[in-house]
C-alpha cells in the first residue's frame, strides 16, 4: 500500500533495507522547486528584509546580522565581539526584540538570541 499510495502522490519510491533484523524505509522528498508557495515566501521574505533595512540602522543591524549568522549568541559574546558595553548592547538587543526580528530563547545552558 506504501508504494501504491507514493505512486498515486507522485512521489518517488520509498527504499526498503533489512539490517541485521532491522527493516528501514526511507521516504525521498518531493522535489518542491517551482512551487506554489515560493512566490509567497519571496512576497514574506522581502517584506521583511525590507522592514529590517528600513527600521535597523547602525549597531542594531550588525548584530542582527551576527545573530543570523550565529544562532543562539550570547548577549556577552555579543558585547565582547563588538567591543560595547553589555548595557549598550542589551539596549539593541531590546529594539531588535521589541521588532519582532529576533528572540531570545533555550535553556539555562544553551539559551541565546536567534533570528525569526
Amino acid at each position: 500500500m506504501i508504494f501504491e499510495e507514493c505512486e498515486r502522490a507522485g512521489l518517488p519510491q520509498p527504499t526498503v533495507t533489512d539490517e541485521m533484523d532491522v527493516v528501514r524505509v526511507t521516504f525521498m522528498r518531493p522535489n518542491l522547486s517551482g512551487h506554489k508557495n515560493d512566490t509567497i515566501n519571496d512576497t514574506i521574505n522581502g517584506t521583511i528584509n525590507d522592514t529590517i533595512n528600513d527600521t535597523i540602522k547602525g549597531t542594531e543591524k550588525l548584530i542582527y546580522n551576527r545573530i543570523v549568522s550565529s544562532p543562539g549568541i550570547s548577549a556577552v559574546a555579543l558585547a565582547d565581539e563588538f567591543e560595547k558595553s553589555l548595557r549598550t548592547i542589551m539596549r539593541s538587543l531590546k529594539i531588535l526584540v521589541d521588532l519582532n526580528v529576533i528572540e531570545y530563547r533555550g535553556s539555562k545552558k544553551t539559551r541565546g538570541y536567534f533570528s525569526l
